[in-house]
C-alpha cells in the first residue's frame, strides 16, 4: 500500500472516530444517526456545501472496511458481522449536475497576451496556452517529457512509456489546436527550454526555490507524486495579478 493510499485511509477512518465521539466501536450498530446518515450533515473543510455522493461512498467503504477488520481481529466486536456490515451503504442523493466553467478562445488570448516578468511566469502563461490547446489533465502535463512533444507535427504523445502520468496509465497520442498566436507563446517557451534541458527534462520544469530559474538537473524520473498541484498554485496568483479570471482548463 502506497504512502498515499494510507494518507487517505486516515483521512477516511477520521470521519468514523468523529461520528463514534467517544462511544465504544463495539456498539457501532446502536449508535444514531447512523454511519451513512450522519454523512449527509458532515462539511468537509471547513466548506458549506455538504459531501459529494462519490466521497461519501469512499467514506463509507473505507469504513466497512475497518469493522470488517475490527470482527475478525479483535475480541469482542463480533457483533458488527453480518447484519451491520450489510448496512454500510452510502446514503443515496440526488446531485444536480454541476455547470463548469470553462475557458472560452478569447479568455485563453487574453491570458496568451498577458504580461510576465519572470521564469515562473513564462512558465505558467505557456502551460495554461498549453493545456487549452491540447485538453490534457493536468497530471498528464506535469510529467510530460520534452521528448514527448513535438510542435512541428503539434503532437503530444501522452505515452506512460515515456513517464507521462496518464489516467488508468491509458496510451494516447494529443493534437494540438491551430491557433496560431496561441502556438507563438507555446513555441517560444519550448525553444527557451530546449535551449538548456535534455531530452528527458519536463516541458513544466520545476524551478530552483533559491533562484526561482529553471532546475536543469530534473527530468520526469525525479519528480514527486503531487507535481500537478504546482501548476494550479502557479496559475492561480498570476491571473490575479494581471486582473484575468481563473477558470478550470
Amino acid at each position: 500500500m502506497s504512502i498515499k493510499t494510507l494518507r487517505n485511509e486516515e483521512t477516511w477512518l477520521s470521519h468514523v472516530l468523529q461520528w463514534a465521539d467517544e462511544k465504544p466501536l463495539r456498539n457501532a450498530p446502536k449508535i444514531r444517526p447512523t454511519f451513512p446518515q450522519y454523512l449527509l450533515t458532515v462539511r468537509s473543510n471547513g466548506r458549506k456545501k455538504p459531501l459529494s455522493s462519490s466521497y461519501m461512498k469512499k467514506l463509507v467503504r473505507a469504513a466497512h472496511r475497518f469493522f470488517s477488520w475490527l470482527s475478525t481481529h479483535q475480541r469482542g466486536h463480533r457483533a458488527l458481522e453480518d447484519q451491520y456490515l450489510d448496512t454500510l451503504k452510502a446514503p443515496k442523493i440526488s446531485e444536480a449536475p454541476k455547470e463548469r466553467e470553462h475557458v472560452s478562445l478569447e479568455e485563453i488570448k487574453a491570458i496568451s497576451k498577458a504580461p510576465v516578468r519572470s521564469t515562473k511566469e513564462r512558465r505558467i502563461r505557456a502551460a495554461a496556452v498549453f493545456l487549452w490547446l491540447s485538453g490534457m489533465r493536468v497530471g498528464a502535463f506535469a510529467s510530460l517529457p520534452l521528448d514527448a512533444v513535438d510542435l512541428d507535427k503539434l503532437e503530444i504523445k501522452q505515452w506512460p512509456s515515456l513517464g507521462v502520468r496518464t489516467k488508468n496509465s491509458k496510451f494516447g497520442t494529443t493534437t494540438l489546436l491551430k491557433v496560431p498566436e496561441l502556438l507563438r507563446v507555446v513555441r517560444e517557451w519550448d525553444q527557451e527550454i530546449r535551449k538548456v534541458l535534455p531530452s528527458r527534462g519536463l516541458w513544466f520544469p520545476p524551478l530552483l526555490p533559491s533562484t526561482g530559474e529553471l532546475d536543469l538537473s530534473a527530468t520526469v524520473e525525479t519528480i514527486g507524486e503531487n507535481r500537478s498541484r504546482i501548476v494550479t498554485r502557479n496559475l492561480k496568483p498570476w491571473l490575479d495579478r494581471v486582473g484575468l479570471p481563473y477558470l478550470d482548463f
